[in-house]
């Protein structure tokens, strides 16, 4: 069995995505915290890490509503992302997941009356959390 190698900046993708598990954030937020932080990663390292944890699985890749960005969020304890709807709030970034009946119960509506048919992990209702209206 092959070992997996681990870098410094790998390792870094993984805690700061891990520490930021209930919002959005960009490439470009975690190349700021890497400057802020004096760290000596470079930025094609933070995206070609965020690349293997998105295709690993860890990482959800969603399109940003208000620029041409991606914006990731950490799996963590949502294992089953791509079986829900998530809100997300366009000011601070703060992602809701709803995995209830309400949810399903929208996605088979609009599926019954639109003829449309919602892909739940690759959707994100932009709007304002609670904290930021």
């Amino acid at each position: 069995m092959q070992k997996k190698y681990h870098s410094k900046g790998a390792d870094m993708v993984r805690k700061y995505a891990s520490e930021h598990q209930e919002k959005t954030f960009t490439a470009g937020d975690i190349c700021e915290y890497v400057k802020e932080n004096d760290l000596k990663i470079n930025p094609t390292t933070v995206y070609r890490n965020l690349d293997k944890m998105t295709e690993a699985g860890q990482l959800l890749k969603l399109k940003a509503a208000d620029t041409d960005c991606f914006c990731y969020q950490y799996v963590g304890k949502h294992e089953n992302c791509s079986g829900h709807l998530h809100l997300r709030c366009r000011k601070c970034g703060a992602t809701i997941h709803l995995e209830d009946e309400f949810a399903c119960e929208f996605i088979r509506l609009v599926n019954k009356t639109y003829g449309f048919m919602i892909e739940a992990g690759d959707t994100s209702i932009g709007g304002l959390c609670k904290n930021c209206r």
